[in-house]
């Protein structure tokens, strides 16, 4: 094969496949100078690299939709002394996080907020529904008739 007949088949699967010289020239090296083998089997090549790509996407998929369910399950509470003031799910929480870092206002907002929540002696409680037996649908909360 001659240097123009090489150029041209390099020129070819460069344009088809939209790769650089050096891999197409590599690629019809190892199809023996032969063009439709060496586009064949780049197609294969990029076929088993999308169905990669596509299986890490639906492991992604699932890996979110596991922590949406973790945090709908999670829930932020603050409190002063054993009185609950506000609750609100992980993800409402995270989302406000994340209203606070894109907003300077908001920003401002929340610090306002933490500061006065730490001056009257208010605490932050990470956890789950089962922490807070008010939470549980099942079982409606029942005083335990301390203090009475």
């Amino acid at each position: 094969m001659d240097e123009l007949d090489l150029l041209k088949k390099i020129d070819i699967i460069r344009a088809r496949a939209n790769v650089g010289y050096k891999e197409a020239k590599e690629i019809l090296d190892e199809a023996g100078g032969d063009l439709i083998r060496a586009l064949i089997h780049l197609e294969e090549e990029r076929g088993s690299w999308a169905g990669k790509l596509q299986d890490k996407g639906e492991e992604l998929v699932h890996t979110l939709k596991d922590i949406y369910e973790k945090g709908a399950h999670t829930r932020i509470r603050l409190k002063k002394d054993d009185n609950t003031l506000f609750e609100v799910p992980a993800g409402v929480g995270l989302l406000g996080l994340a209203g606070m870092l894109l907003s300077g206002e908001l920003a401002l907002l929340g610090a306002v907020g933490t500061l006065t929540a730490m001056l009257s002696g208010c605490t932050l409680e990470i956890g789950g529904r089962e922490d807070n037996p008010a939470c549980k649908p099942e079982e409606p909360f029942e005083p335990s008739g301390e203090g009475e």
